[in-house]
């Protein structure tokens, strides 16, 4: 809470990817508007004027990154009026935000919402509806670490990444991407591990079919984490068949919740590069596959050795001033917990590569996203990867090195010495993002 309340002041307006998108989309919620509105060949929504004079100030002067010798009358825009009556458009047809459901901005959304009733400026709105998502993002974070049998050090070490809580203290989507993925995560891991469990009952089948529909209403690639369901032993069902009709429901509503909100949204996204075409991609794809998985090849080759750097801290617009070493220093961290943080629950070898094959899965899902929305037909290497993509599997990666193991004499040492460990680097973080936007030690 305490860092992540420090990343929620500390972090300029706007300075999270597409953050500005996300503002505007949570500002529809929070009327009441679940789609944005489409005129002529623009989708977007209708702010104050305020807003926007609010929003295009910052970004004049802080497009993409800030130093603190730039100056911004942080003080104007803090007491700028709201006066909501008088609206204008706003485009944001060419970010993929405007396809997104409401399910991401439901807490800004709300948040903003009740902040408009006391007629505060739009950015301390946008701050509010920070605030609103930061709330619900550890809410649900405590939840999947009380409720995952295994690995709960290494869901902390996680949530507790600077990139994590950049997303999670942010109007991000990302927040509730990640948040849903930890707890859907920690659920199949309850079900699949603890022996308490011997069946699963029908509020279970309710649980994970409510864990189906909000996958699917996040992020689209991680609705694959229901193939997480394999976890679960099959004597659990009363036998294989009424575990594949149960999958089958799952799967199939999935499925309806996103085709539905595909056909919702259809003709609002208009690419950012015109020069970008998604059909011209997947021709490409079908025509020549073995040239495309080398390329899924190239691009995995050129990032596996920055994820250390991609996934911990590249933050904002890939300008982070935190030093490398801080990156793979808390990477290295996340491997000590996992190496060390051990418990009474097996994983088999079959739960195990189910983990590593759901993990598998949803990144390259992610990387054909990227190459179907980002990349020009035929590139050597996919663009547009960024770390904070796989922060929602990140779990699933580190799963395959838990083994089990009743609790030693020294484990209560490790988790000190983690946890001091932890500390000290995020308040270094910390202290680092004072200086590097506000100069305010030395």
């Amino acid at each position: 809470m305490i860092y992540g309340i420090a990343f929620l002041v500390l972090i300029p307006p706007f300075q999270v990817p597409d953050e500005y998108e996300h503002y505007y989309k949570s500002w529809d919620i929070s009327n009441g508007h679940l789609i944005p509105e489409k005129i002529g060949n623009k989708a977007g929504v209708s702010v104050p004027e305020s807003v926007k004079i609010m929003t295009d100030n910052i970004y004049q002067k802080w497009k993409y990154y800030i130093l603190n010798n730039q100056s911004m009358d942080m003080r104007y825009l803090l007491n700028l009026p709201l006066k909501s009556s008088n609206n204008t458009f706003v485009d944001i047809s060419k970010y993929a935000v405007v396809t997104y459901s409401p399910l991401p901005y439901l807490a800004s959304g709300l948040s903003i919402a009740l902040g408009k009733l006391f007629d505060l400026s739009p950015l301390i709105l946008m701050y509010l509806g920070r605030f609103g998502n930061l709330l619900l993002w550890l809410f649900i974070v405590f939840l999947a670490i009380k409720i995952t049998p295994v690995f709960k050090w290494g869901f902390l070490a996680i949530a507790l990444m600077p990139m994590t809580l950049f997303q999670a203290a942010s109007l991000s989507a990302d927040s509730i991407a990640i948040s849903l993925s930890f707890i859907s995560i920690a659920i199949f891991l309850k079900l699949a591990l603890d022996d308490s469990i011997k069946q699963i009952t029908s509020k279970h089948i309710a649980i994970i079919v409510l864990i189906t529909l909000l996958l699917g209403l996040a992020k689209m690639p991680y609705i694959m984490l229901i193939l997480l369901f394999f976890l679960i032993p099959s004597k659990k069902f009363e036998g294989r068949t009424k575990m594949f009709k149960i999958f089958g429901l799952m799967f199939l509503l999935g499925v309806l919740v996103i085709a539905f909100w595909n056909f919702m949204v259809n003709g609002l996204y208009m690419p950012l590069d015109p020069g970008i075409s998604i059909q011209d991609q997947l021709i490409y794809i079908l025509h020549y596959p073995i040239d495309f998985i080398q390329t899924l090849l190239n691009t995995s080759s050129q990032y596996a050795g920055e994820l250390p750097f991609i996934v911990v801290g590249n933050w904002a617009y890939a300008n982070s001033p935190i030093p490398n070493l801080i990156y793979y220093m808390y990477f290295f961290i996340i491997l000590l917990v996992a190496a060390f943080d051990k418990g009474s629950f097996k994983i088999n070898l079959k739960q195990r590569y189910t983990i590593l094959g759901v993990f598998l899965l949803i990144t390259g899902t992610i990387f054909v996203l990227e190459y179907l929305t980002w990349t020009y037909t035929g590139a050597p290497v996919i663009h547009g990867i960024q770390g904070r993509y796989l922060i929602p599997v990140l779990p699933l990666l580190f799963l395959t090195l838990y083994e089990k193991n009743e609790r030693t004499k020294n484990r209560l040492l490790v988790e000190l010495m983690l946890s001091l460990l932890i500390i000290l680097i995020m308040s270094k973080v910390v202290l680092i993002f004072i200086n590097y936007y506000y100069a305010l030690y030395f």
